[in-house]
């Protein structure tokens, strides 16, 4: 389709040199860049190319993914107002403030008319003729129209992506037009967040946040980009492998969720959309346990949904046999080894430990020995008591820095030494 409109002249395209042909287009494994000159004209063309190629279903994934994102440029892109001489007041986004950018017309047959933003300025004034904006649009979007400011010196409209606040056409600001919604149910919100603060492993929330935004790949999702896959379910053959049966309704899911969960089962149309799978798991029907341990509960919960999807993938890519039993000895397993990770260890307090100083028999003299050392030196101190604990003689040393267990034994050395020098027989240490 494109060649065609370049065989008639409609679209340009580009070349690489003076004599060289002029391309199109040119695709690759997984990207395709198509080239025209930057006017209407030729964007309008292409436009149409892609939509009657997608609109075949003959094109390939890529090609629906650019028609996927041709609705956030939608989102997006609006024109800057210069001198409005190439802005069609009804189907160009041009009014920022407004749904689409695109203004809405008092009455539906003003849409006949052909209407250019240049035919509403006063070109004496350069200022909105007020009377005919007022008549034309609806009152909200006449507002946002004239408060819309005109240049003085006359210059070309441009468009422009009014995400970003420098208008530059960027991955990062589509990726944040894509995955922003403009309006959120604060509901859902509280399920992410008491997701990301619940005691599991990381990969654990990353399987449940998946299936409660559907970026999990069961048949059915991967049906939609593979049309030729079995869409069949792994562990049953049910002709469709839904989010909703693989976890819920397939035979051996309810045998699981009733062996390992208590005995619970689950009510399938309960689950109205994806995200109920989350709220289902992080606020669990009421039970007896107490509440400091009711996070268990959601973990069990959440061992199942991770169980499930372990057998399911062990059947579809080894054909392994999925089995209740050893399912639920895994899950068990798993609990006792994230609870055991998650729950704080209580410290016993030491048992503080006394010591009593036992009197040497009669007639002896016992000697108490200590070290104490720092970085640069050791000490030593020498204490005898007869068998009434009154001290004889206190003596202190200072020696040379030395590991501990020398020190200790430099003090024993020392205490023998100067029982020997003052001639005590009888003595202990």
């Amino acid at each position: 389709m494109l060649d065609r409109e370049l065989l008639l002249d409609n679209i340009s395209g580009a070349k690489a040199s003076v004599r060289s042909p002029a391309l199109t287009h040119v695709m690759y494994m997984d990207d395709v860049v198509l080239f025209s000159r930057a006017t209407r004209n030729d964007a309008s063309i292409l436009s149409r190319c892609l939509d009657r190629y997608i609109a075949g279903l003959v094109g390939s994934p890529t090609w629906r993914a650019i028609g996927e994102a041709k609705k956030l440029i939608v989102k997006g892109a609006c024109f800057l107002l210069g001198d409005g001489s190439s802005i069609d007041v009804w189907s160009d986004p041009w009014v920022h403030g407004i749904v689409d950018f695109r203004p809405q017309p008092r009455v539906d047959e003003y849409k006949k008319i052909v209407i250019k933003a240049s035919d509403l300025i006063d070109s004496s004034t350069r200022s909105w003729i007020r009377e005919w904006v007022n008549v034309l649009f609806t009152p909200a979007d006449a507002t946002a129209i004239l408060s819309i400011p005109i240049p003085y010196n006359p210059k070309q409209d441009r468009l422009i992506w009014f995400p970003d606040s420098k208008g530059r056409f960027s991955v990062k600001s589509v990726h944040k037009v894509a995955f922003t919604s403009p309006k959120r149910d604060s509901q859902p919100q509280a399920f992410w967040l008491k997701l990301w603060k619940a005691k599991f492993p990381k990969s654990l929330k990353m399987l449940i946040w998946r299936i409660g935004v559907n970026a999990i790949p069961t048949k059915e999702n991967l049906q939609l980009r593979l049309p030729y896959i079995d869409p069949s379910c792994s562990l049953c053959n049910e002709p469709m492998e839904t989010c909703t049966h693989i976890f819920f309704e397939c035979p051996f899911a309810k045998a699981l969720w009733a062996a390992a969960c208590w005995g619970l089962r689950v009510d399938p149309p309960s689950i109205i959309t994806l995200a109920n799978i989350t709220k289902f798991i992080m606020e669990p029907p009421a039970s007896s346990i107490l509440a400091q341990d009711q996070w268990t509960v959601s973990l069990n919960m959440a061992l199942v949904i991770d169980e499930i999807w372990r057998s399911r993938n062990l059947k579809q890519f080894y054909n392994v046999k999925a089995d209740v039993l050893s399912a639920k000895q895994n899950i068990h397993s798993k609990f006792l080894e994230i609870v055991k990770a998650f729950t704080p260890v209580m410290s016993t307090p030491m048992e503080h430990i006394s010591y009593r100083w036992n009197p040497p028999p009669q007639g002896w003299i016992k000697l108490n020995v200590d070290a104490a050392l720092n970085n640069h030196r050791s000490a030593f101190a020498v204490v005898a008591q007869d068998q009434l604990g009154e001290a004889l003689s206190l003596w202190g040393k200072i020696h040379l820095a030395c590991p501990l267990a020398q020190a200790e034994t430099e003090a024993f050395y020392w205490a023998v030494k100067l029982a020997n020098q003052r001639g005590v027989e009888e003595c202990n240490l």
